[in-house]
């Protein structure tokens, strides 16, 4: 379900921003069950921040949107880690990118009513970038400890596009990747892994397959 979805594409974006933070890179992160691993002691708990990039703003980007903004307060609490959507870019409504951090669930009302992104007035349409290439570049150009590309296009079963350069660019970029597309990993799950792993970065896609199996990583 895309509530399912949602909720593990949270948990994968905790998994790469904990990850990130640990003091000592002794261990691999492979999934969303490594959350529950992490020793607190061994972790820099300074708050540390983290850069969003939406790419893909249907029903599920809207609905991982919502609920972040929503729990802004426990992730500083309980992860020490603030959390920032700085881009979003769609296929139909436009793609806007702004380093201070956008207002997605207002955006999300705006899309919803069948408007486009540049529909907030002047800041809105200075905030317009090109095309999701162009977030990703900007993304990848943040000062914030953490770039996180968050991957939720519509899925492709003949060629994994466009998710896929998607993927890849983020990675190439040096941002780590959580993505609910099954593309990408059904076609070139080997190439990504083997990317993230020489950029350092991760790719987590727990979001993308067995809605109904909570962490698909343990079987």
């Amino acid at each position: 379900s895309q509530h399912e979805n949602c909720e593990r594409l949270h948990w994968c974006l905790l998994v790469a921003c904990r990850a990130a933070a640990s003091a000592s890179r002794a261990r691999v992160f492979v999934g969303v069950s490594d959350i529950f691993l992490i020793d607190r002691s061994t972790v820099d708990c300074r708050l540390m921040r983290a850069d969003l990039g939406l790419v893909g703003f249907g029903h599920v980007g809207r609905r991982f949107a919502r609920p972040l903004d929503e729990r802004r307060d426990f992730l500083e609490r309980e992860f020490d880690l603030t959390c920032r959507i700085t881009g979003i870019a769609t296929r139909r409504h436009g793609s806007v990118y702004d380093q201070a951090g956008l207002d997605a669930p207002a955006a999300a009302l705006v899309v919803e009513a069948g408007g486009t992104l540049f529909d907030g007035g002047r800041s809105a349409q200075e905030a317009r970038v090109s095309n999701s290439r162009d977030l990703i570049t900007r993304l990848a150009q943040s000062a914030a400890p953490l770039r996180v590309l968050i991957e939720t296009t519509t899925l492709d079963i003949a060629a994994a596009q466009p998710a896929l350069d998607h993927v890849r660019l983020g990675l190439e970029a040096g941002c780590h990747v959580v993505t609910a597309n099954k593309g990408p990993v059904a076609f070139a799950y080997r190439e990504l892994s083997l990317l993230a792993a020489q950029r350092d970065r991760l790719f987590l896609f727990e979001g993308a397959v067995m809605d109904g199996v909570p962490v698909f990583n343990l079987v």
